[in-house]
């Protein structure tokens, strides 16, 4: 299963459906791109920035922590697919990465992304990714 940052994220930090998210964990073989590194990274400084931890919390063991979670995988011979992918969806490669990771690997990709969805929902590629939860 392809997982991608919006559901890692849950992992590492109480949201919303973290619950489902952990309850993913241990279920099958966990995967992504090793983009998703940067991107969980991202999502936490965003929430520092936004006031949702301290200043003096330490989040440096976050990233090992996904690390002891998750398989990577090369994203760059997916490259040309994902941008491919972007194109025609009209949205961020970040997050077509992981569907060209997906069908690379004849797998299933979780989101949480709902705005990934929506877009999904108007591409034939949309049997391929699934909400979590759903």
């Amino acid at each position: 299963m392809i997982i991608d940052a919006s559901v890692a994220v849950k992992w590492l930090i109480e949201e919303p459906d973290s619950g489902t998210a952990l309850a993913l964990l241990g279920t099958d073989d966990l995967v992504a791109p090793s983009l998703i590194h940067a991107e969980v990274g991202n999502a936490i400084y965003k929430k520092r920035k936004l006031g949702e931890f301290a200043d003096e919390e330490d989040l440096t063991t976050l990233p090992a922590q996904l690390a002891s979670i998750i398989r990577t995988v090369d994203e760059v011979p997916m490259m040309s697919r994902a941008l491919e992918l972007s194109l025609a969806l009209d949205h961020p490669i970040y997050d077509c990465v992981y569907l060209a990771v997906a069908e690379a690997m004849n797998d299933d990709m979780i989101t949480a992304d709902t705005r990934f969805l929506k877009k999904l929902a108007r591409h034939k590629i949309v049997g391929r990714v699934r909400a979590l939860g759903v």
